[in-house]
């Protein structure tokens, strides 16, 4: 039958193993695509992860620490991707509280502040707010970099 291309996509980045070794997955969904050859191994997930879908996962994922991206249409998931990766950086550096599953939605205000503040990177913190993850709900898409809506929680 094949694999059915998705519209909608969830990328999610996977911390890399510990050792030099290849990254072993048993139990993922059919239709969940996985590049573990990567240096900074991640997962296409088709469609939202709720929590059914979140729960397969942590089963297959068997304790690595993983941040769900954003859902968005096919074409945007490198982008996505890219800030599940950095969101990722971000708790293992210790500034989003460490947790075995992060999801980028619940840290947009940290991830554009570092955004601009650690990678100086306004355009790609304007790209940020374009993405669903970074906007409330109901708020229409932003056009250039936005002030965050209520204050930035506090870095240590």
């Amino acid at each position: 039958m094949g694999w059915r291309v998705p519209e909608r996509v969830t990328l999610v980045a996977l911390a890399p193993p510990q050792e030099r070794r290849r990254l072993q997955l048993t139990g993922l969904d059919d239709d969940v695509l996985a590049d573990l050859d990567d240096q900074r191994p991640h997962l296409l997930v088709p469609g939202e992860v709720d929590e059914a879908r979140q729960a397969r996962l942590d089963a297959a994922l068997e304790g690595r620490r993983t941040v769900i991206g954003a859902t968005i249409r096919l074409g945007g998931a490198a982008d996505s991707l890219r800030w599940a990766r950095r969101t990722l950086s971000l708790v293992e550096t210790g500034v989003i509280q460490e947790a075995r599953t992060t999801r980028c939605e619940e840290h947009k205000d940290v991830i554009l502040v570092c955004a601009r503040a650690i990678h100086r990177d306004s355009s790609s913190a304007a790209e940020y707010t374009e993405l669903p993850c970074s906007r409330r709900d109901g708020e229409p898409p932003r056009h250039g970099p936005a002030a965050p809506t209520h204050p930035p929680r506090q870095l240590t």
